[in-house]
C-alpha cells in the first residue's frame, strides 16, 4: 500500500465514526492518530511524511489538531455544537484529504 493510500485510509476510517455522536471518543481517537502519522510518516520508511513535504497539509494538520483539542463529548445540552464542531472537521478532513493526494 502506497503512503498517500495509507494516510486516506487512516482518515477515511476517522470520516466513518463521525456520523455518530455516540462515537465521539473513537472518532476523536481515530482523527488524532491519523494527524501524527502525517505528521510523522509511516514508521521504518525513509519517505519524507505529508506534513513535511507540503506547507499546504501542515497548515490543515495544525487546524485540525487545534479542534480536536476542543471537541466536546456529545451530551443532549452539546448536542448542536457537537455537530457544528464536527462538521467544520469533515470540511477539514477533506482538505486534507485533497492535499494529500495532491502532494
Amino acid at each position: 500500500m502506497s503512503t498517500n493510500l495509507h494516510y486516506e485510509r487512516l482518515l477515511l476510517d476517522a470520516l466513518e465514526s463521525l456520523t455518530d455522536p455516540e462515537l465521539a471518543y473513537q472518532s476523536r481517537a481515530r482523527l488524532r492518530r491519523a494527524l501524527l502519522a502525517i505528521r510523522r510518516g509511516p514508521n521504518g520508511n525513509d519517505v519524507l511524511p505529508p506534513a513535511t513535504r507540503s506547507a499546504w497539509v501542515n497548515v490543515i494538520v495544525e487546524r485540525l489538531e487545534r479542534k480536536v483539542l476542543s471537541l466536546s463529548q456529545p451530551s443532549e445540552s452539546l448536542d448542536s455544537r457537537w455537530r457544528n464542531e464536527w462538521t467544520a472537521v469533515t470540511s477539514d478532513i477533506a482538505e486534507l484529504r485533497q492535499a494529500i493526494a495532491e502532494s
